[in-house]
């Protein structure tokens, strides 16, 4: 299992290989507001941190796997925003 302060990356069983993301506790205790600020917040270091590395280290496979890890985390952050905008919408 991998955690970051806003997300837990687990391994899910129940449907065969795969894995599920759920909040933190850190995330679920934030208003919406606040959750939305904090994320778009934590996009731009992750974009900026992902923007370090060029095609010619993606064949260093230690840059490789931080690269990847980078973009699999803001792919999550980016689909819990989008899903706590909607929410948060459909709620107002």
């Amino acid at each position: 299992m991998k955690r970051t302060k806003f997300f837990a990356v687990v391994e899910d069983d129940s449907e065969g290989e795969g894995v599920r993301v759920e909040p933190s506790e850190y995330l679920r205790r934030l208003r919406p507001h606040e959750a939305s600020a904090r994320l778009k917040a934590h996009i731009e270091s992750l974009e900026d941190d992902l923007r370090q590395y060029s095609y010619e280290d993606l064949d260093i496979p230690e840059k490789f796997v931080k690269a990847r890890t980078l973009a699999f985390e803001l792919e999550i952050v980016r689909e819990y925003l989008a899903h706590l905008k909607q929410a948060h919408e459909t709620i107002h």
